[in-house]
């Protein structure tokens, strides 16, 4: 089975998680499998993206980095990861992929950049998300279909 597809039964297991899409995330060189899930807490969904990997260059030399579809204005950005080191196998039960870091849609009102009141301005990376669809899960390729994170 794809790991794409595990990531997204694995998220739907968990409480207050309502949906969760398979994807695969191309930020420069590196490929992340995982997927594109909704998070409701308190009444307020926010779009998150779970993926497999370790931080992408870009992030681990300055925080000040977020990322874009190229047919989006739309910001992601890092809100966690996880770097699995060494046989740490204490944390198979709430991390079983591995090392990984989940990136979070920026809303804020209309026209509210992430580094809007930053003094500088953060580094837009170009990110490509393809979602996955059910002949992918059989032959394990991505499908044809780009998913621009407009939630549409």
């Amino acid at each position: 089975m794809n790991i794409a597809v595990s990531v997204a039964e694995w998220l739907l297991g968990l409480q207050h998680i309502a949906t969760a899409i398979p994807v695969v995330v191309q930020i420069e060189k590196n490929t992340f499998p995982g997927a594109m899930y909704t998070e409701d807490r308190d009444g307020t969904p926010e779009e998150r993206l779970y993926l497999i990997g370790e931080l992408p260059a870009p992030f681990r030399s300055s925080h000040k980095v977020c990322f874009q579809t190229a047919d989006s204005a739309r910001e992601w950005y890092i809100v966690a990861w996880f770097l699995r080191t060494g046989k740490n196998v204490e944390y198979q039960e709430c991390h079983p992929f591995g090392s990984h870091l989940i990136l979070g849609l920026w809303s804020m009102p209309s026209g509210w950049t992430i580094d809007k009141y930053e003094s500088k301005p953060y580094r837009r990376m170009p990110m490509t998300m393809t979602v996955l669809g059910p002949s992918d899960i059989d032959v394990n390729q991505p499908h044809e279909e780009n998913r621009n994170g407009d939630g549409h």
